[in-house]
């Protein structure tokens, strides 16, 4: 048995394109990446990352929270034998 605590619902742990879906639905295709490119930045750039919105800074937290489920539920996809 995996020893693993996954970051999902029981519901989504039977049915992993519960979290595929969530996750696009959260944000358009290009505000993901927009999102992607903030939080490198403010990672790498010292100056950046203090001039962050609070609105921004939440915005990113989440991406990383919902970034964690899709790991998980990709995971869980690859590691079904199921075909895609």
């Amino acid at each position: 048995m995996n020893a693993y605590k996954y970051k999902l619902s029981e519901e989504e742990i039977q049915n992993p394109y519960i979290v595929l879906s969530d996750f696009f639905c959260s944000y358009p295709h290009s505000k993901i990446k927009e999102l992607l490119w903030v939080w490198i930045k403010s990672t790498f750039c010292k100056n950046f990352s203090t001039s962050l919105e609070m609105e921004e800074k939440a915005m990113i937290t989440d991406l990383y929270e919902r970034m964690e489920k899709l790991i998980d539920a990709a995971y869980i996809i690859r590691n079904s034998g199921k075909v895609i």
